[in-house]
């Protein structure tokens, strides 16, 4: 008997009579009685069959992972010790072998694997042969101590962590540390012996992936090197600590979302993958999030992944973490759309982190950090003090989905919904998918913000003068608020009116109510014939004109102070009416309430009269060069209607999506927004963007104006906020 390093190298004897699921046992018990650190153990059968071909096919892996797992905590001697003497669960009637067992070090304790680095890795593998050699690092001691498999036919359990299975090595040649998965010669078919067990990616082996070797096996020979091997006894890579199980997001995780419109994922020190609103984004597609290990219990037993989504203030982010799932892959079990939870062993578990997918809201472009935690469930007692169980967040900028839009255009959200004035937030309607967001993108033309609007101008889409209205008639409509944000994009615009927000109420032409038999019997009824309503003894006691037949009341939050500078831009040219807005009472603050609105037929003699009223807000930025983002009011800009008589419907500029047109592309030069029905949404495209909600509920009441007005998606808020210009679409590719 020699010594090497205090661990003796002589084959020791297990017991007399002792089947192999005795040997399990045994083990299993002397580990719970065990003290010290722990490290997990597999245990490899042999399985009796009737040619070397077919002990070569037998299924390994579940041999390997399903016959028994414990815990080893003793080095060879005392292990030889614990089984020998004075065991009495351990007799001699036991079934099974017929000749003494031994215990026969293959690594040892003398070879331990460095660390929680093992040394022994892939070098280089001929999968048309089905060989591997491992690197020269390798111990010697690995070669010899298996040398037995040349002289027989059982083959030993490698694994090469990152495999699908357990390698079946039939043959080792020590010269060229060539480990042989077929029985008699090379290139034998895949019947017979399987390169599942080395590890590929994209077709290639995964050089450097490390090899677990047997540290022990057990036969029926005292001799070195001959007898059958009953079992292997494999362990993890951990020396004198629990085995590792780690998390990781490599270095280099951003590389995988460059491209050549998109150099910079880390520029300024700040990492980032550019995703889009409303689209699905493989935010792990070369796999540099992973699970790694160097248990083999790992592969066996479950590990808990969960992905949270979260805004950069820690709220759940408005989006949805997504995986593949299905026979091969794990479910989501939890039902959160920003956290995902998925359940498995390590191979199953990092091919569906693979598919790890986040889908931003509609309207939400905000960044979203996605954080990755770990935890261990059965792994617990085998993962060390020192395992990685959270990755590094994740950074993801989320751009505004802007289809067909041109690059470069301030894109923005709109939010619509029902707002509670004593709540000071928008009612949440999740059946009624309210609040909406909606993404729209600012016009952009050098002329001046009253010029675009064009009061009294000729009609745009229509003949003659808009008498007393805007010109832009294809942009306003019957019966809606059309709403959208103006660019001033000339050299004289200047922090104050670069951008402004244009309001549109009804269009030219319209059929508001000049009498009251016009107007119907009902608020109701004027609403939904949108000619709103008329009252002869308001109006016509001495024949002035006091209120046209249809109105608004409209309350504005967060919006400039009446001074030094007007909020309102004056559209009207001089002569005018004056500006509904404009020659608002004095004002203080940042809010306007209760603020009337009011047109009608101007002609009631003649079918083609009617006004088209409307305001127009300045919307001040830091310079002229800042971006919408920069708002310098204290909160975002809001509109609340609370008063209507033949309003029906918002009418928002929109993002025009490739799916907008026949043929499902982007035309090849976008028609001008101001006369392309694709880029505006209205009661057409959303009946949630109608005004009273009982035009999408029938079930609400509309007995009274109160009942009408109370459920009404009644406002809309500018979320300046998430004001970006829209990017290069090659950045996503």
């Amino acid at each position: 008997m020699s010594q090497r390093q205090g661990i003796t190298t002589t084959p020791q004897l297990v017991a007399r009579g002792f089947s192999l699921v005795e040997l399990v046992v045994a083990a299993a018990i002397i580990a719970m009685v065990g003290a010290g650190t722990l490290a997990a153990i597999a245990f490899f059968e042999q399985t009796t069959v009737d040619s070397s071909n077919q002990k070569a096919a037998k299924n390994l892996l579940t041999n390997v992972i399903d016959q028994a797992h414990s815990t080893f905590t003793e080095d060879l001697e005392e292990f030889n010790s614990d089984i020998n003497d004075g065991n009495d669960s351990l007799d001699a009637t036991s079934r099974g072998i017929t000749a003494n067992a031994y215990i026969n070090p293959v690594l040892g304790d003398a070879d331990r694997f460095s660390g929680q680095n093992p040394e022994c890795a892939i070098e280089s593998a001929d999968l048309t042969n089905k060989t591997f050699t491992l690197d020269s690092d390798c111990p010697l001691s690995v070669y010899s101590g298996l040398d037995v498999l040349n002289s027989i036919s059982e083959p030993a359990p490698i694994h090469i962590i990152g495999a699908q299975s357990i390698c079946a090595v039939h043959r080792v040649t020590s010269a060229s540390r060539t480990f042989h998965l077929c029985p008699d010669s090379d290139a034998c078919d895949d019947v017979t012996a399987s390169t599942d067990c080395i590890p590929v990616d994209s077709g290639s082996v995964v050089v450097g992936s490390e090899v677990l070797i047997p540290r022990y096996l057990i036969r029926e020979s005292e001799t070195s090197n001959t007898g059958d091997p009953i079992s292997y006894l494999v362990e993890s890579a951990g020396v004198t600590g629990p085995s590792q199980v780690t998390l990781v997001v490599e270095d280099d995780y951003y590389d995988s979302f460059e491209n050549t419109e998109f150099t910079d994922a880390c520029a300024g020190g700040t990492c980032r993958v550019p995703v889009q609103e409303n689209v699905s984004r493989s935010i792990n597609p070369d796999r540099k999030i992973r699970v790694e290990s160097d248990s083999l219990a790992a592969y066996s037993q479950n590990i808990t992944l969960t992905v949270t989504a979260s805004e950069l203030d820690g709220d759940p982010a408005l989006g949805r973490l997504t995986v593949t799932t299905g026979d091969d892959f794990l479910a989501d079990s939890d039902s959160n759309d920003h956290i995902l939870t998925i359940q498995g062993t390590l191979i199953t578990l990092n091919e569906t982190l693979e598919t790890l997918a986040f889908t931003g809201n509609s309207g939400v472009f905000e960044d979203i950090d996605i954080n990755v935690a770990m935890s261990f469930g059965s792994l617990q007692q085998t993962t060390g003090s020192d395992a990685e169980d959270v990755a590094g967040d994740i950074r993801l900028e989320v751009f505004p989905n802007c289809g067909c839009e041109t690059e470069g255009r301030t894109a923005v959200t709109f939010r619509l919904g029902k707002w509670s004035d004593s709540l000071g937030e928008f009612i949440d309607q999740p059946s009624d998918g309210l609040p909406l967001d909606i993404t729209t993108v600012a016009l952009q033309r050098s002329e001046d913000h009253k010029t675009f609007y064009g009061y009294g101008q000729s009609c745009i889409g229509m003949s003659g003068t808009c008498t007393g209205s805007t010109k832009q008639q294809t942009i306003a409509e019957d019966d809606a608020i059309a709403l959208f944000l103006y660019e001033y994009t000339h050299d004289d615009a200047d922090e104050f009116d670069k951008f402004s927000m244009f309001f549109f109420d009804d269009a030219y032409n319209n059929n508001c109510a000049v009498t009251e038999a016009e107007s119907g019997s009902s608020t109701w009824n004027a609403i939904q014939t949108g000619v709103g309503t008329w009252d002869d003894d308001v109006n016509q006691p001495d024949g002035a004109l006091v209120r046209w037949g249809c109105y608004a009341e409209i309350e504005m939050q967060n919006i400039p102070q009446r001074t030094p500078k007007n909020p309102f831009i004056k559209p009207e040219s001089s002569g005018g009416e004056g500006g509904d807005f404009a020659t608002t009472a004095t004002y203080t603050g940042n809010s306007l309430d209760a603020t009337v609105a009011s047109w009608g037929r101007v002609n009631t003699d003649s079918a083609n009269g009617g006004r088209s009223d409307g305001f127009i807000l300045n919307l001040p930025v830091a310079t002229a060069d800042s971006g919408l983002d920069t708002y310098t009011v204290n909160g975002n800009p809001r509109f609340i209607v609370n008063e209507y008589n033949s309003l029906q419907s918002w009418r928002i500029r929109s993002i025009r999506q490739p799916s907008d047109y026949t043929d499902g592309n982007c035309p090849a030069t976008l028609p001008d927004e101001q006369s392309d029905e694709m880029a505006w949404l209205d009661r057409g495209d959303n009946s949630k963007v109608a005004i009273p909600q009982h035009l999408w509920d029938s079930s609400l009441s509309n007995n009274t104006n109160e009942l009408i007005w109370s459920n009404s998606t009644n406002a809309v808020e500018l979320r300046v906020q998430t004001a970006k210009t829209c990017p290069n679409p090659a950045i996503f590719n």
